[in-house]
């Protein structure tokens, strides 16, 4: 019979507790909010964008546009 060693088992879950799910930016609709990063950093360093067209996003705080690649990791909030 097989023997279930907890010190020896090799899976390691991601962490539960994340408030962001990742997403190609190709993936989400049009007017969806989106994050360029994971990390819960205060709202300046990891503003909201919105995307308003297959090729950009805009920063919700300050107007400016950023050019997105299709394939480009994007987070949303959970």
């Amino acid at each position: 019979m097989a023997e279930n060693n907890s010190v020896n088992d090799s899976y390691n879950p991601p962490p539960v507790a994340s408030e962001f799910e990742e997403f190609n930016f190709e993936d989400l609709e049009i007017d969806d909010l989106l994050w360029l990063s994971n990390k819960s950093l205060d709202g300046m360093r990891n503003v909201v964008h919105r995307k308003v067209d297959e090729t950009a996003a805009v920063n919700v705080q300050t107007g400016g546009m950023v050019k997105m690649k299709n394939r480009q990791k994007v987070y949303q909030k959970t």
